[in-house]
Order: structure tokens, then sequence, then C-alpha cells
């Protein structure tokens, strides 16, 4: 009997998926991007609560989201 373990990444923004061999779950795989967005709310500092938005996303989704943050214009 054999064991196999495999990472299995979704892209956060459409449908694109990336398997690799090992456990390696905590990280996106090479040319991916975690991407992180806080929105702050009212009140002192982040203790007012906000938004958190947290994606993993695909090579493809990470350059339209670069160049929207760095340009303002979307791809």
């Amino acid at each position: 009997m054999a064991i196999r373990v495999k990472t299995i990444t979704e892209c956060g923004m459409c449908d694109r998926t990336h398997e690799r061999e090992g456990a390696e779950g905590q990280f996106p795989p090479v040319g991916w991007a975690d991407v992180d967005l806080h929105i702050r709310a009212p009140g002192s500092g982040w203790s007012g609560g906000g938004e958190r938005v947290a994606e993993t996303v695909c090579p493809e989704c990470a350059g339209k989201v670069k160049q929207l943050i760095t340009t303002g214009e979307a791809a």
C-alpha cells in the first residue's frame, strides 16, 4: 500500500486549479499570489472591525490585481 499526498490550489477569482505532489498547504504555487485586503471601519485603529478579503489567486488573476493596484485601471 502506498500513500500519496497532493496539494490542490484553487484560484479565488476564476476556476483555475494547480496540483502538485506533497503537502504544501500553507504556500501558493510558484507564480501564484496571496491577496489580503483590509478595509478599515470607523473607529479607533483596526479595532472597529471592518472587512477583510483574503484569496489565493492564479498568475493571470494576480496580474489583474497588480495592474489595478499599481495603475488604478482594471485589465
